[in-house]
């Protein structure tokens, strides 16, 4: 069908172009006019056949090895047992819808060159500091980040759960819609749920569902509860992204001005609602909260600390550098049985860990319906394993530790971190060659929300993604952090993982 209606369009053109069909009007504006058409022909039965492909359930093909156990052809261990592919919940968004809504992002998305204007001046932090006097911001080798953190208190720092709290809404969020529970969102966040769920893909651009805040306890210092009800992703960026553009864009007209609350319309209007407490207060919004770990390593002569630069293609601060895992506090799968083993700083940084760096990507949001078991995927049972004291008594290789929580200033989304401390030299690259021996499928390589530009560094293997420490785990100043190359949510990382790796060591 497909074939035929090209080669008639194509007839049409060439009819047209030699003067053999007598049409009315302009023939150059018919030629564009068939081609278009071809085109769209084409594009539409690519579009249609992407949805079949897509929309089917694919059949897990598992074999048996010698021994008799099920694999997937990996000598790694993956946790098949009744899991199934998905069908997709939704469909990617139209073409045209998809093509539109990408141009009118680019419109509205935050240029670098403001970024530039904003963060290569000081009136950013004298506005934040006018905004939040009572929250101090966080300093990283001397530069100053526009986030609050707050560190753990030592004694709950052994669980990594110490600061969830509950579910205070069980209400399930329409993924189509961007206000159908009726929380009161803001009404200005409407066009930018709308702009970026047409632009989805169902690869990596989807909508999955989060556990955003409903609100943080501080008790004392160190001890905080954070409570979660349901969210989705797109409504996270039309609430809490969209904040930070709105700093941008009204901080790089005058980038050496202090800038007050009446100046920023959706952050006054919200800090109406939130009754004063917006950092703590996650109502009227959907602020996605999430995980990040910064893994330090012992080297011969000091530390080091994973780092790399997000690629092009996520949604959120593109090209700059973040640590590693890092992602959404999220649900693993839409028919999970159990709310609280969801709602878990653990598992989410397992699963990040297995996906980001080792890519296991089958642990996305609904990829399969998994329900447990990520301790039988060999990376995160290896790094299990190295958490246990030694035969004799000795310390483990490797200490992992919650650190702390934070709040960014510009988009006012919280988040909860993780320490990897590896104490052993060279443990982490024993990881990496056991993973690709396991597995050459699921060998060490960052996913696609970061750049791997390992090989570029005088061909020293991971060289390119470590930043140095010294003996006290500061930055040594070879490479220099910034706001304008560092995810806030990062300084914040190391800065908790540098004091709670003091106390370690």
């Amino acid at each position: 069908m497909v074939a035929a209606v090209a080669t008639a369009m194509l007839g049409l053109a060439g009819n047209l172009v030699t003067n053999r069909v007598d049409v009315p009007g302009e023939r150059w504006l018919l030629v564009v006019l068939g081609v278009f058409l071809l085109l769209l022909v084409v594009v539409a039965a690519v579009e249609a056949r992407s949805r079949r492909d897509g929309s089917a359930a694919v059949p897990m093909t598992i074999a048996e090895d010698s021994a008799g156990r099920r694999s997937d052809g990996c000598t790694c261990e993956v946790p098949h047992q009744g899991l199934h592919v998905r069908t997709a919940p939704h469909q990617p968004g139209p073409w045209p819808l998809r093509t539109l809504a990408e141009l009118e992002s680019k419109r509205h998305s935050i240029s670098d060159s403001r970024i530039r204007k904003v963060f290569h001046a000081a009136g950013w932090e004298g506005t934040l500091r006018r905004l939040y006097p009572e929250t101090p911001l966080v300093s990283l080798g001397g530069v100053t980040f526009p986030i609050w953190a707050e560190i753990a208190a030592p004694e709950l720092r052994g669980d990594l759960d110490s600061a969830i709290g509950d579910i205070t809404d069980h209400s399930r969020p329409d993924r189509r819609r961007y206000d159908a529970e009726g929380r009161g969102l803001d009404h200005r966040g409407r066009a930018e749920f709308r702009r970026t769920y047409w632009r989805r893909d169902e690869v990596r651009r989807f909508n999955a569902e989060t556990f955003a805040l409903d609100k943080i306890e501080r008790h004392r210092p160190g001890r905080v509860r954070i409570h979660a009800r349901y969210g989705t992703y797109f409504q996270s960026v039309a609430t809490s992204e969209m904040l930070e553009r709105e700093f941008i864009n009204v901080v790089s007209r005058r980038p050496d001005a202090v800038w007050s609350l009446s100046d920023f319309p959706r952050r006054a209007w919200l800090r109406e609602q939130a009754g004063g407490n917006e950092l703590f207060n996650g109502a009227h919004r959907a602020a996605a909260l999430s995980v990040a770990a910064v893994v330090i390593v012992k080297e011969q002569h000091g530390y080091s600390a994973l780092l790399s630069r997000r690629s092009g293609d996520v949604k959120t601060h593109p090209g700059f550098q973040h640590v590693f895992p890092s992602g959404i506090l999220a649900p693993t799968s839409s028919r999970y049985g159990s709310e609280r083993s969801e709602y878990s700083v653990k598992r989410a940084f397992l699963r990040e860990f297995a996906e980001e760096l080792f890519g296991y990507d089958d642990l996305t949001f609904d990829s399969r319906n998994l329900r447990d078991a990520l301790g039988s995927i060999w990376p995160i049972q290896h790094l299990l394993n190295a958490t246990q004291p030694g035969p004799l008594g000795e310390r483990p290789a490797v200490e992992i530790r919650y650190t702390g929580i934070s709040v960014p200033l510009l988009t006012l989304r919280p988040e909860v971190y993780v320490l990897v401390l590896v104490r052993q030299p060279g443990w982490f690259d024993e990881l990496v060659s056991g993973a690709e021996r396991k597995c050459r499928r699921h060998g060490f390589n960052l996913n696609w929300e970061f750049e791997d530009d390992r090989d570029d560094v005088h061909g020293k293997r991971l060289n390119s993604i470590r930043v140095e420490l010294d003996d006290q785990f500061a930055l040594t100043g070879r490479q220099r952090l910034t706001p304008l190359n560092t995810v806030p949510h990062a300084a914040a990382a190391l800065w908790l993982g540098a004091q709670v790796a003091r106390d370690l060591v």
